[in-house]
């Protein structure tokens, strides 16, 4: 059972939890299809009730940034439950199909072979693949001995890149 406090936390921060969803949505876009809206929602409202519980003001002074990582990393979750059935078992070819429809397959896979192997393998690894297969940062991390950090910086250019260049392919 919540305390008033806690409640009243959750009744200021529900916001929070909207907008960690939509800028989760926003930021995979590729896989909004694939992510249903309602669930992730509800994860991010786990993840907010689970940081009224925990939250101590004494500790963190940031209560909306507080509340927006569990928002968001409880919908995180939910994302890689939804995505778990993507396995080696499926081709890259197929899973670039399934989740842009097989209009905008070509595009993809033609902005995808103008990127550099290097590129290529470490966006298939991680956003592709799925962590079976080795995609993960930690996965990254291990196999390129890159810290986990530089792995997220590399992946965010790498990703800008690729968006950049299937823009200009739909163009």
């Amino acid at each position: 059972m919540l305390s008033r406090q806690q409640q009243q936390l959750i009744e200021e921060n529900l916001g929070v939890a909207e907008a960690a969803v939509r800028n989760l949505r926003r930021s995979l876009y590729l896989f909004e299809d694939l992510l249903n809206r309602v669930d992730l929602q509800s994860a991010a409202y786990e993840g907010i009730c689970k940081a009224a519980r925990t939250y101590d003001k004494e500790v963190s002074s940031n209560v909306r940034g507080y509340f927006y990582l569990a928002a968001r990393n409880c919908a995180l979750r939910e994302v890689e439950k939804e995505l778990k059935h993507f396995d080696g078992r499926i081709s890259f070819h197929e899973k670039v199909e399934f989740i842009i429809g097989t209009e905008q397959k070509s595009r993809a896979l033609e902005c995808l072979d103008s990127l550099e192997d290097a590129e290529k393998e470490w966006l298939e690894q991680w956003a592709v693949l799925g962590d079976k297969s080795g995609g993960s940062y930690a996965a990254l991390h291990r196999q390129h001995g890159v810290g986990l950090k530089k792995v997220k910086s590399i992946l965010n250019k790498m990703i800008d890149r690729f968006v950049e260049r299937y823009d200009d392919f739909c163009d």
